[in-house]
Order: C-alpha cells, then structure tokens, then sequence
C-alpha cells in the first residue's frame, strides 16, 4: 500500500513511477553521507540514468547503486590513494577526457554513464553471452582487470534491492484481505 501510494504521488510529482521502488529501497538500504540525504539528490541520479539512454530496463538504478556502494552519495570522498573520487569514485581519466569536475555529483553520473555506453560495445564484441552493459559497468567501475567478463558490485548490490522490493510487495498482498464473496 505504501509503495503503492508513494508511486501516485511521485508520478504527480513528475518522477517515474517506475522508479519509486527502487529509489525506496535505495533511501532505506544505504547509510547515505549527509551530502546525498537531500529529497532531489536520488531523484536527480535517476532523472540522470535516464536521461543517458544507456540502462537497460533491467539495471534500473544502477546509478543509485553505484553511488551507494562507493562513496555512500558523498561528492568529497577519495579513494584509492587520492585517485578516485567523487560520489562514483572517478578517476583523472574522466576529468581529462570529459573536463568534468569529480566532486560534481551530477557531472560525474553523466561521464560515468556515458563511458558505459562507449565500453558497452566493446563488451558486447568481447562477452557474447553476457549482458554487455553490466561488463561494461564492471570495466568502468573497476578497471578492465585484463577484460574478463564479470558483473560489478553495484550489480550485486541492485539485484539484492529488487529481491528485497519483491519480497515486500509479495508480503504486502499477502496482508491485504480479500473481499468476502455474499
């Protein structure tokens, strides 16, 4: 009933409906930084996500996932040493080829968006039997690691999100009583 009542609104609102799970269970699953615990900031990555024409219906939301697993939604974070930072850990690779700045939010999703869709067909050459966008979102996340065909965490980590949707949705009609037929 709530997530029910939750996509009503959101889609009034002018967000996907289609999302309103995902962005749930994204706001509740990970133990945001202060940065990323504004109402827009979610919404704003999967307004991104969607806009790059990159994800699949079946990765939806990975971007959330992404950010959850490497910075928690922080702009500030560095890792690696200092060479990755950023709210999905970039690399000076992406302030080079696309002149963005790391510690932008919402210029660091589109890059790392964009590079997905350009290392996607490589993917797709290299890994016929694997879904090319999640290799590609490994090789991005990760490095190429020698291009082996593997999933990324965040993948992971989104499949765990869905479960957990499925399972509260199945609960939720199980609770709902059916009507008595007179």
């Amino acid at each position: 009933m709530f997530i029910q009542t939750l996509t009503v609104l959101l889609a009034l609102a002018g967000h996907d409906a289609s999302y309103a799970p995902i962005v749930s269970q994204a706001r509740s699953a990970c133990n945001w930084h202060e940065d990323a615990r504004e109402e827009g900031f979610l919404w704003a990555l999967v307004a991104i996500e969607k806009a790059s024409g990159v994800v699949p219906d079946y990765a939806r939301g990975i971007t959330l996932a992404a950010a959850c697993r490497e910075s928690r939604g922080s702009h500030r974070k560095c890792g690696d040493g200092g060479k990755s930072c950023g709210i999905l850990q970039m690399r000076t690779w992406a302030v080079r080829t696309y002149g963005i700045d790391r510690f932008n939010p919402y210029q660091s999703a589109r890059a790392w968006l964009h590079r997905i869709g350009v290392v996607t067909k490589k993917a797709r050459r290299l890994c016929k039997k694997r879904r090319a966008f999640l290799v590609a979102n490994a090789w991005v996340g990760s490095g190429p690691k020698g291009y082996t065909c593997r999933y990324s965490r965040h993948w992971q980590l989104l499949r765990k999100w869905k479960q957990l949707i499925r399972i509260r949705e199945k609960a939720a009609q199980v609770k709902r009583p059916r009507p008595s037929r007179r």
